[in-house]
């Protein structure tokens, strides 16, 4: 784990909420994903018959989650839709969970 990956796991760890994937619990910080800036992540089809909101949720560099994950967080049940890796300096850094 290089330096700039500590620290951005270690700022998940600190701010961010509890969520669950397959019974085991990880962390990330949740937004609401608007769906003008959704068209960065997911085709205009999708987002039109998604139901409202669209989450993005960051997550530490070495979290597992995958596209069609199930993920509660905070009594409600989402799907993941895309996972974006965040890099810097052909060093992986974060993940950007979309859900919906």
């Amino acid at each position: 784990m290089n330096a700039l990956q500590r620290r951005i796991k270690n700022v998940i760890e600190r701010v961010g909420d509890t969520f669950t994937v397959g019974g085991t619990a990880r962390k990330g910080v949740f937004t609401v994903l608007p769906a003008s800036a959704a068209r960065d992540y997911l085709p205009q089809g999708e987002i039109d018959a998604a139901p409202r909101p669209l989450r993005l949720v960051y997550t530490a560099f070495d979290d597992p989650s995958a596209m069609g994950n199930t993920v509660s967080w905070s009594s409600i049940t989402l799907t993941v839709r895309k996972v974006v890796e965040v890099r810097y300096q052909d060093s992986l850094i974060a993940k950007l969970l979309v859900l919906y």
